[in-house]
């Protein structure tokens, strides 16, 4: 697992500590903010989206996209697309070590993950 990879788990699992503690994780909140920190810097960098669908995206998708993606980033970013059918359904983007994955594949092995505890 990188560096970053460990960075984001923590961050969401910091995050969801903090909510169910109502807020009062006076001393876990300035190690997720630095957490977020690393994983947006780390993304901040990459000026490459390899976007990964089941299905062929049209212009209008990808114009949307790379603009979202832009904001979100802060700097322009171009837009590496492609055909992934393993993926079986949703997109994933990767953008130096940011990872965002929806598809249903990573979805169905997160539930098998979780069903075999």
């Amino acid at each position: 697992m990188t560096s970053i990879a460990r960075d984001a788990r923590f961050f969401v699992d910091g995050v969801a500590k903090y909510l169910k503690t109502g807020g009062s994780g006076g001393v876990l909140l300035p190690r997720v903010t630095a957490a977020l920190h690393k994983i947006s810097s780390s993304a901040s960098a990459g000026k490459t989206a390899t976007v990964e669908s089941v299905v062929r995206l049209t212009g209008m998708e990808k114009a949307q996209l790379g603009r979202f993606l832009s904001r979100l980033l802060t700097h322009t970013v171009s837009l590496e697309c492609r055909t992934n059918k393993n993926l079986i359904g949703g997109i994933r983007v990767t953008v130096g070590d940011w990872v965002v994955d929806t598809s249903i594949a990573t979805q169905i092995r997160a539930m098998q993950e979780a069903l075999s505890l």
